[in-house]
């Protein structure tokens, strides 16, 4: 086949074909008799994909519409279209696992997902790249290009679309496009912290249940959190054997302690928002941002090792101002530390 032009997600006449519009999704909706309340639904599940040539145009993912309409519930469709279970190995390249959890908390992140679209098509050696990258996991060399590389990779498969504002020059703004995407990715994060851990999930299910009480009560005891905590850093190998290279897909002790805790706040079920090392100002890195926006309460964790809790909780109330915008009736604060022999002290203050 010769003189082949590729018309692509980035920007081309033929967008408005790639996917269902909202008129489509209106029609066919009206056909199916689909109600008002799963109507919204289905729009903040699959809707979402922007393009550059008119940012005024939405599209809908069309098979997960299509299932919608079969089956007439709201779920996650996409694991059936688009699997990419691969890239639970590349978790262990902070540089990717930071840019997806930047991407599952844009709210809270100071990392913009930003990469050059100008040209999306892949080379023999970018897809030879790729296929390292993919099968070795870890144990590849990686790169900014690499990492560039393999975010071009997820949007060309419908994993990203454009932020509203572009005014990044030649660099373009990326973001997930629904929520169907976001939960899929959280999925895939959720799965890696079991694989690599190996640990059994009841012990990260009762640190969960300890933190979500926090957005039940007034009076909040921190005794059972702390033996919760203290439960699951005594299944891990001792800390003096955990190796200190981040950078070479091993967790140093620090790491690990916040990872834990990271995934066990990700599993609590009322949360609308969620932000883990969050940049505030001058001030350092808020460790983790909880936001219940039903019961109006919002959590700044801040997590020490081999210091003291107190340090920790003084630390957090220093972030106080990331959560103003939210108009919550309340916020709480839990400064937490491990030990090297993994005693837990935990403080809270509201």
């Amino acid at each position: 086949l010769n003189n082949l032009i590729e018309y692509n997600f980035y920007n081309n006449q033929f967008a408005k074909y790639y996917g269902f519009t909202q008129d489509d999704v209106t029609v066919l909706f009206d056909e199916y008799k689909i109600n008002q309340e799963d109507r919204l639904k289905a729009y903040d599940w699959y809707d979402g994909y922007r393009f550059s040539v008119d940012p005024n145009l939405k599209m809908y993912n069309p098979w997960s519409i299509v299932s919608f309409l079969n089956i007439k519930n709201i779920q996650n469709y996409w694991e059936e279209s688009g699997n990419i279970d691969f890239i639970k190995k590349l978790f262990k390249i902070d540089s990717i696992k930071t840019k997806v959890e930047s991407l599952l908390n844009p709210e809270f992140s100071n990392d913009l997902v930003l990469i050059n679209l100008q040209n999306l098509k892949f080379s023999l050696d970018d897809y030879i790249t790729l296929k390292e990258l993919i099968e070795k996991g870890e144990n590849f060399k990686i790169n900014k290009s690499a990492v560039d590389l393999f975010l071009r990779y997820i949007f060309a498969a419908g994993y990203l679309t454009f932020t509203e504002k572009q005014i990044y020059g030649s660099l373009t703004s990326l973001k997930l496009p629904n929520k169907e995407v976001k939960f899929e990715l959280e999925i895939k994060l959720t799965s890696y912290y079991e694989k690599i851990y190996n640990i059994n999930s009841n012990l990260f299910f009762n640190v969960t249940n300890e933190l979500s009480k926090f957005f039940e009560k007034t009076d909040e005891n921190t005794d059972k959190l702390k033996k919760s905590l203290e439960e699951l850093f005594n299944a891990f190998p001792p800390f003096i054997n955990i190796k200190e290279m981040k950078d070479d897909g091993f967790h140093g002790n620090e790491d690990l302690i916040h990872s834990s805790i990271n995934y066990a706040a990700l599993q609590i079920k009322s949360l609308s928002k969620f932000g883990t090392e969050v940049w505030y100002k001058n001030k350092g890195r808020a460790d983790i941002i909880l936001v219940d926006n039903n019961a109006k309460i919002g959590m700044i964790i801040e997590i020490k090792y081999a210091g003291t809790a107190e340090e920790a909780l003084l630390q957090a109330q220093n972030y106080d101002k990331i959560l103003e915008k939210h108009k919550l009736n309340c916020v709480k604060y839990l400064g937490i530390n491990v030990s090297n022999n993994k005693t837990v002290d935990v403080r809270y203050k509201s």
